[in-house]
């Protein structure tokens, strides 16, 4: 019984990633146009051109040229290598943006398989099916993709006690996007939880805030740099700005996702 939950949701990962290819296809022009991918492209182009890692972004649009490159920078050395290697910017931009929406099923699937067993994995890949806008956000962010990605990976590493391989994925996850940052209150939490590995997590925790300590100082200066960039474009001030995202943020109203996402946060509160 076991092997047909798993048939069941391999099936229908898929039946999600393969039907989505003809939607894919019809998105993929105003991806490029609209949402960061070509960013990226350019990004890794520009490493590229200039022999590595940079804080001077020189190769943007003339209105923001020689602006501070404080993006992070893991997703973008990616892209670098696969260019190097002679990948075309075609599948950069189409299959390898489209990959990472079976990727996340996949790591996804194999965290819930190996601790809670088909049943649940075969429930939660069903759940993530019925999103459309997870399932789309995979494709729009792609750096934050791969922060999904990595994390069931992260706690697969732990519960096989891979402390090694734990470090390297979450270093990765640090220095791919900002919400990859929110696995450090995460890792608390879990030492807080899991008493006998308490002292290696704690551990752990501690090395990276050392390692990390270049991601730190990279996400000081991008938040400098969007104090100025909001104060003279966007926003009056750095506290508008805030306030405005803040409001978003909280706001369910016509986003049924941010909802079940303040149901889930509940259930936390409640199980504390």
């Amino acid at each position: 019984m076991k092997y047909l939950y798993l048939f069941f949701a391999i099936a229908i990962i898929a039946a999600i990633c393969f039907s989505s290819l003809a939607y894919w296809e019809t998105r993929y022009p105003s991806f490029i146009e609209f949402y960061k991918i070509s960013y990226h492209i350019s990004n890794a182009i520009g490493f590229m051109r200039c022999g590595g890692f940079t804080l001077t972004n020189f190769w943007a649009p003339s209105f923001a040229e020689n602006m501070p490159n404080t993006y992070f920078p893991f997703f973008q050395f990616i892209e670098l290598l696969m260019l190097s290697k002679g990948v075309s910017i075609y599948f950069l931009s189409y299959w390898f943006t489209w990959i990472f929406l079976p990727l996340a099923f996949l790591t996804m699937l194999a965290f819930t398989y190996t601790l809670y067993g088909s049943r649940i994995a075969a429930y939660t890949v069903g759940l993530l099916s019925l999103s459309p806008v997870w399932t789309e956000h995979q494709w729009m962010n792609p750096p934050q993709s791969m922060v999904f990605i990595l994390i069931p990976l992260i706690f697969l590493a732990f519960l096989y006690k891979r402390y090694i391989i734990a470090l390297v994925l979450i270093l990765c996850c640090m220095a791919a996007n900002t919400i990859g940052l929110f696995i450090l209150p995460c890792l608390l939490l879990y030492a807080i939880h899991d008493r006998p590995q308490r002292k290696s997590v704690l551990i752990l925790l501690g090395i990276i805030l050392l390692l990390g300590s270049p991601i730190f100082w990279l996400v000081a200066q991008r938040i400098k740099y969007d104090e100025i960039f909001q104060a003279g474009f966007m926003k009056p001030n750095l506290m508008a700005a805030v306030k405005g995202s803040l409001a978003t943020m909280f706001s369910i109203k016509s986003q049924n996702h941010v909802f079940l996402g303040w149901l889930a946060f509940m259930g936390i509160i409640i199980c504390y």
